[in-house]
């Protein structure tokens, strides 16, 4: 009888370890699966901080983006949300090349980053880069099809 008690003790210990960790419906899980979500919860790569980002704008590419109100803090909460390590910036495209881990990812417009932040579109982008693969892109926006 102490066995199942024990037993049952650390089951509620590992749902207690899957809440701090954010594991969704741990309740409903076997402790052997929830053991291994807790690991690949540990050892997933942590969110990137407004200090980690690297931005390549260039001269121009500051000035354009200033003069139509576009706002740089805007790189830390897209690079937060989305574990972004570097940001390029492309001109003839009005957009952004999106790395991590030194790998391009995904693109992401003057226009997308806006709407994200309450804008509208912000300039009219004549050259369209080409979209990646949808198992590829990184930033789920509910526009994107």
């Amino acid at each position: 009888m102490a066995a199942n008690s024990d037993t049952q003790d650390a089951h509620e210990a590992l749902k207690e370890q899957a809440k701090a960790l954010g594991i969704k419906q741990a309740h409903l899980m076997k402790p052997e699966t929830l053991i291994k979500r807790i690991e690949q919860a540990s050892t997933e790569p942590k969110p990137v901080t407004a200090k980690q980002i690297d931005v390549v704008l260039g001269e121009f590419g500051k000035q354009y983006l200033e003069s139509i109100g576009f706002d740089f803090d805007w790189f830390a909460t897209m690079a937060t949300k989305y574990r972004i390590d570097k940001f390029e910036y492309m001109h003839k495209f009005r957009a952004f090349r999106a790395y991590r881990e030194d790998k391009h990812v995904d693109w992401i417009t003057v226009n997308d980053f806006g709407l994200c932040n309450g804008k509208r579109n912000m300039v009219e982008i004549l050259l369209k880069h080409s979209e990646p693969a949808a198992e590829r892109r990184v930033f789920d926006f509910h526009w994107r099809v």
